[in-house]
């Protein structure tokens, strides 16, 4: 017979999609402040203008994607797993 893990253990087993998930945020938010510090200095004109080259905005566009798109899957991945979890056993409760 398979041991029911604790509530805690399985919060543990899902540590590894909040730390991807909070890695993608960070990536998110590092694009955001670069972006939003080219387009303040851009629009303040006491402070020297700073512009930014097409490869940088392709550059942060990239980052920006990739920790959308890490958060996402660790978000999604981590309530499939909690989904299946309860669904089978709710279904072998009930069996």
């Amino acid at each position: 017979m398979d041991e029911v893990p604790t509530l805690w253990e399985y919060a543990l087993s899902l540590d590894r999609f909040a730390f991807c998930f909070a890695a993608g945020l960070l990536l998110m938010g590092y694009t955001g402040v670069s972006i939003w510090e080219v387009a303040y200095t851009a629009a303040d004109p006491t402070i020297p203008t700073t512009t930014m080259s097409p490869g940088s905005a392709i550059y942060y566009a990239a980052v920006f994607v990739t920790g959308a798109a890490l958060a996402f899957v660790a978000v999604m991945t981590a309530l499939y797993r909690v989904v299946r979890d309860a669904t089978s056993a709710t279904n072998a409760a009930g069996s």
